[in-house]
C-alpha cells in the first residue's frame, strides 16, 4: 500500500467517524501531531 493510500484512508475513516485527531490518535496508539504528519503525507506510517 502506498504512502498516499494509507493517509487517505485513515483521513477518510477519522471522517467517517466523526473522530476528533486527538481521539483517534489515542486509538491508534499514536500522537495527534504524528496522525497529522500521516494524513498530510509528510510522515510515513511504520
Amino acid at each position: 500500500m502506498t504512502q498516499k493510500t494509507m493517509s487517505e484512508i485513515l483521513k477518510k475513516l477519522r471522517i467517517l467517524y466523526d473522530s476528533s485527531a486527538k481521539d483517534f490518535s489515542t486509538l491508534l496508539d499514536i500522537s495527534p501531531s504524528y496522525l497529522s504528519e500521516i494524513e498530510n503525507g509528510k510522515k510515513s506510517p511504520a
